[in-house]
This record gives C-alpha cells, sequence and structure tokens, in this order.
C-alpha cells in the first residue's frame, strides 16, 4: 500500500484541489439549504409558546404575572412574532456572510495549493508548483538572511525547524490580509447591526495584537517542539505526539483562565455584586448537593465586547473547579434560571462529559495522526506540489509541509467527522438537560425559561434545516431541546 502511494503518478495535486472544491460546493450546499428556513415569517409550531422577546420577564414577580400554560412557559407574548423576525434576520446574515468568507477562504486555499500565484522563485529560478512551494522557497530565503538576529540563547540556526517557523510565520501574515476585513465587518457590520456588538475599534485593535503574540509566543514553541518530536521518534512519532497535545490540553485547562482570559476581561468575585446574592446562595446549595467540588464563583465581563451570554467551568479532572458566569447572563436572567443553567452544565461534570470528550479527541487525533504517517514521509506529494527536499537529505521532505498537505488531502473525512462529533454533543447536551430536569422541583421549568430567554437574547436560530444543523450545531437546537425537556416533564406528571 505504502509503495503505491509513493508513486509519482499519482497527481496528489489535483486530487487535492478536487476535494477542497468538493467540501466547498458541499459546505455552500448546506448554506443554501438553509435559506429557505430563515426566510420564514411564522416560528415553528413547537416553539411559538415559549418565545420570550429580550424585554420579557426578567423577575419572579414579572414572571407571575405573564399567562402560562400547564408547564410554566409563556401562552402570550405580544412581541413573539418580533423576536422571532429579529432572530431570523440575524441566521440570514450569519449565513450570508458565511457564504461569502466560503468564497475567500476557498480562493486562499486554492492560491495556496496550486501554481496560479507562486509568485516567489526559488535558488534556482525555476517557477514553483503551488503557492505553498513558493512560500517554503522564501521563507529558506528570510531564515538564512534574518536567523542571525535572533538571540543566541535561542539556537535557532537555518535547519528545517527554523525554516519552518518563518514559513509558518509566513502563512499566518498572508492569512491577515483577509482575516482582518472579514473580522472587522463581522464585528463592526453585522454584529453591530443586531445589537451584539460592544467592542470600539481600540479595543479591537488591542485584541488583535495580543491574539496575534500569544500564538507567535506559544504557538511557534509548541510547533518546532512538535517537529522536534517527530524528527527524533520518526515513525513511532504517533504516541509522543498525542502526550505532547494531552499535556497542552491540560496546561490549557489550568493556564488559560489564569494566565490568558485575564489580559481580555476581567474576573471579580461573584461576592462583590450584592445584587446577585441570590445566585451566588443557590449555586453553592446546588453544588454542595450534587458533590460538586466547587472553588470560586467568578463573574466575567462579557459585555465588554459582545451582548451574547454564556456559563462555563474549569478545572483539571479529580481536582477543585471553578464557576464563571457571563455578567450579560447575570442581567438577561432571575436567580432560578442562573441555577438552571449551572445544574445543566454541572450536570456534564457529574455526567463525566468532559473526560469523554476529552478521549474521544484524542482518539480522533490518534487515528488522524496514524493515517497521516502514509503520507508526511511521501516524496510524491511533495514531488507532485513542487516541494524541494531539505538540504542535505535527498529522501527528506519539510514536515510541516507534509502535515499541510495530508491534511487538505483528508478533509472530506474531517467533515464526515464533523457530523459525529456533533452528533457525539448533541447527546451529551440532552443528557445534561435530563440531569437538571432529574434534580426535580421547578429545574426543568426554569431551564426551559433559561434556554427561551438565552435564544432570544442571543437571537439563536429556531428554524434549521436538518442536515445543515447537524453540520454546524454542537448543540440541539431550541425546539429540540424543548421538546424533551416536555417529555420529561410530562413523563413524571
Amino acid at each position: 500500500m505504502f509503495e503505491f502511494l509513493q508513486q509519482n503518478t499519482i497527481p496528489y495535486q489535483s486530487i487535492i484541489l478536487a476535494l477542497s472544491g468538493g467540501v466547498f460546493a458541499f459546505e455552500q450546499y448546506l448554506n443554501i439549504r438553509q435559506l429557505p428556513h430563515l426566510k420564514l415569517k411564522v416560528p415553528p409550531p413547537s416553539i411559538a409558546p415559549y418565545l420570550v422577546a429580550a424585554d420579557g420577564p426578567k423577575t419572579e414577580a414579572d414572571k407571575k404575572d405573564t399567562p402560562k400554560g400547564e408547564d410554566g412557559a409563556p401562552t402570550e407574548k405580544p412581541s413573539t412574532q418580533e423576536t422571532f423576525m429579529k432572530s431570523q434576520a440575524y441566521a440570514l446574515d450569519k449565513v450570508k456572510f458565511s457564504m461569502i468568507a466560503g468564497v475567500i477562504d476557498q480562493v486562499e486555499t486554492w492560491a495556496l495549493l496550486s501554481p496560479f500565484v507562486a509568485v516567489y522563485f526559488g535558488s534556482d529560478g525555476a517557477k514553483p508548483a503551488s503557492g505553498i512551494a513558493s512560500l517554503w522557497h522564501l521563507a529558506i530565503d528570510l531564515c538564512q538572511r534574518w536567523s542571525h538576529l535572533a538571540p543566541a540563547f535561542l539556537n535557532i540556526g537555518t535547519g528545517e525547524i527554523a525554516t519552518s517557523l518563518f514559513f509558518v510565520s509566513l502563512l499566518s501574515l498572508t492569512g491577515m490580509i483577509t482575516s482582518i476585513p472579514s473580522s472587522l465587518y463581522k464585528t463592526f457590520v453585522l454584529e453591530e447591526k443586531h445589537g451584539f456588538n460592544k467592542q470600539t475599534l481600540g479595543l479591537w485593535i488591542t485584541d488583535y495584537i495580543k491574539t496575534t503574540i500569544l500564538s507567535a509566543v506559544f504557538g511557534l514553541p509548541l510547533i518546532a517542539a512538535f517537529l522536534w518530536t517527530v524528527r527524533w521518534a520518526g515513525e513511532a512519532f504517533v504516541q509522543y505526539v498525542m502526550m505532547l497535545v494531552m499535556g497542552l490540553v491540560l496546561f490549557m485547562y489550568v493556564g488559560y483562565p489564569y494566565l490568558i482570559a485575564p489580559l481580555f476581561n476581567k474576573f471579580r468575585h461573584l461576592s462583590e455584586f450584592p445584587e446577585y446574592e441570590e445566585v451566588k446562595t443557590r449555586t453553592e446549595a446546588l453544588a454542595k448537593r450534587i458533590n460538586f467540588p466547587l472553588g470560586r464563583l467568578w463573574v466575567i465581563d462579557g459585555s465588554k465586547r459582545s451582548a451574547h451570554s454564556n456559563a462555563f467551568f474549569f478545572g483539571l479532572p479529580g481536582l477543585t473547579k471553578h464557576i464563571v458566569l457571563y455578567d450579560t447572563l447575570l442581567k438577561q436572567s432571575t436567580a432560578a434560571e442562573v441555577e438552571a443553567v449551572l445544574a445543566h452544565e454541572l450536570g456534564h461534570w457529574k455526567l463525566n462529559h468532559t473526560v469523554l470528550l476529552l478521549g474521544s479527541s484524542q482518539i480522533q487525533i490518534g487515528l488522524s495522526l496514524s493515517t497521516f504517517r502514509f503520507f508526511i514521509w511521501n516524496a510524491a506529494l511533495f514531488y507532485s506540489f513542487g516541494v524541494p527536499a531539505l538540504a542535505g537529505g535527498a529522501d527528506k521532505y519539510p514536515l510541516i509541509i507534509g502535515f499541510i498537505l495530508a491534511q487538505s488531502l483528508f478533509t472530506p473525512l474531517n467533515s464526515l467527522l464533523s457530523f459525529t462529533s456533533n452528533a457525539l454533543s448533541r447527546k451529551l447536551e440532552f443528557q445534561a438537560d435530563q440531569f437538571a430536569a432529574d434534580l426535580g422541583g421547578d429545574y426543568a421549568k426554569d431551564l426551559k425559561w433559561a434556554l427561551v430567554r438565552i435564544s432570544a437574547e442571543n437571537k439563536a436560530t429556531t428554524s434549521c434545516d436538518w442536515l445543515y444543523s447537524a453540520f454546524h450545531h454542537s448543540h440541539p437546537t431550541l425546539p429540540e431541546r424543548l421538546g424533551r425537556l416536555s417529555t420529561l416533564t410530562n413523563k413524571k406528571k
């Protein structure tokens, strides 16, 4: 099998370009399927009784004055239609933006993998067979000219790892050409239009600079460690790279909330907000009830950038966990609703979903790396894209490009995995909803209220094509979750 894949007659470049085009066409097809659903004027019958406008009741007293059905859902809301139409307009704009962004991404991919924009020639003066080969030639030249300027203790040199770091930097730089305008449009036009953007241009620029610096500070050493590990381990690199990835994941579990997140957001103790004392009391009681190892309760200033809301917990498996609440969630919801949301989130912990997802991601990474072994040493693959062998090694090629090309070759498989990973995630979300409902009391009713509130505030899509949803949504849609919760409630009656 390996010998067959090594044949220079295999048109890898044409195959990868065709696969890339096929995936692009499939994703655009999904967007087109979704468009009619976003032009509907009437909400789905299953959610019409539950829709609550952003200006709906936010206190227990307000909720008592709102007409409700048997399960506590609102039965009369004059702004239901308005709420639905706002969510439809937002979703429609996002899909249209996604379609345009997809075209731009595809042009970038073709520019990288085809010979049409290979403008930088190698030292031999021959035109490279692909944009990626052209960038590699440029990285070689830049590395030879500038690597000596780096501090001596880094010992960069001009070998494969140093050249690869220059190459990745160039790749990132070219990506910025389209990512910056795209990000600006999404933030200051699309999100602004629908009332979500809270950023100033100055804050956006500051965030972008911070993100770029962090990517360089953490990303480049990781890439260097990855390449060194693969070269050192040879054919047995999979297990060692997986250990490297696991170490990174565990570091992010602990380090991200303390080292990275505070660079962008301010964390404050929930106890600093006397108006949310009931939330604090309810959360501590819930944690005690299910034996959740609660550490600190944090409030994050999510409203600094966006009106979207969220809540999550962090901490290594088996150790103390800390809960983070977005200030937007606290402002938009009642204490009972926040408690119900946290009952769902802590359900993920109680049911070991975090460990399960971590394990499944490791399996997926291991399978991908095992498959990549057939191609990252494949001279025919590099030959097809005009990528030269490394200096001093006729049978050695740049690993970083090998992994990029192998990843491109398996793009369709990654798309299929999106369906399976989303299916697993949605199943776990249903289980967490059931966990919250099984706690008894008003948890199911309050979780419905919370989901409806969050959906209205975030203008979440409530009308979806099934195939589009299966590919894009890691969480069940609002109608699906409300329907499942209603079923659970009815079974207990």
